[in-house]
């Protein structure tokens, strides 16, 4: 089972890793209307790694111990059910994200394989920026009205910019002036601290 959740991070951390090197490889001669473009296309990539490391860890931790969901449903759950069972256990209950996740977490995992609870994740900081890159995802996406309005009140309440941008001039720009380090750097570097506290949180220790 640990052999198992080790290789979960381990693959989230390798993809994130890989497409950081692609993504800087494609841009190396790229003029910034173009830059912007790549980076919007990279968003959605990125977002559909985390969502699927988030479901397989949310699975892997049920096969641990199913008695808290056990106990959530009113029936009787394998002690040792595989992989596959808890797919679809998970599957059925409904579509899960990382904004749900502590909500959903407690009525289905145990307090110690509960990676997504507040108190296993109160070292990982920032992690309100995940739900705002994924409010850039979703009008990446979509490009839908509701989804405009959604990131231009990230951009006003957060980092209070009046104007609209466009996703990929905002990930772009340094996160201070001065400073070479660009907000897609800050969200990727969120995304890990946060995978990398949840792994600690589960004893678990993937590779660098």
């Amino acid at each position: 089972m640990k052999a198992d959740l080790e290789k979960v991070f381990n693959n989230f951390f390798d993809q994130i890793n890989w497409y950081i090197k692609l993504l800087q490889k494609s841009c190396e001669s790229l003029y910034i209307s173009e830059k912007c473009e790549v980076y919007e296309s990279f968003v959605l990539k990125i977002c559909a790694t985390w969502e699927t490391f988030i479901n397989d860890l949310f699975v892997l931790c049920l096969k641990r111990n199913t008695s808290q969901y056990s106990k959530f449903l009113g029936v009787k759950l394998p002690k040792r059910p595989s992989i596959e069972l808890c797919a679809v256990l998970i599957s059925g209950y409904r579509y899960l994200d990382f904004r749900r996740a502590a909500d959903d977490a407690a009525k289905i995992l145990t307090p110690d394989n509960n990676p997504f609870s507040k108190e296993a994740l109160k070292e990982a900081p920032r992690r309100k920026r995940i739900d705002e890159f994924f409010s850039i995802r979703n009008y990446v996406a979509h490009k839908s009205r509701v989804a405009k309005r959604a990131l231009r009140k990230v951009y006003q309440d957060t980092y209070h910019l009046e104007r609209f941008t466009e996703p990929g001039r905002f990930l772009l720009s340094p996160i201070h002036e001065g400073v070479e380090e660009i907000w897609f750097g800050e969200f990727i570097q969120v995304f890990i601290n946060t995978a990398k506290t949840m792994a600690l949180y589960l004893e678990i220790y993937p590779k660098e």
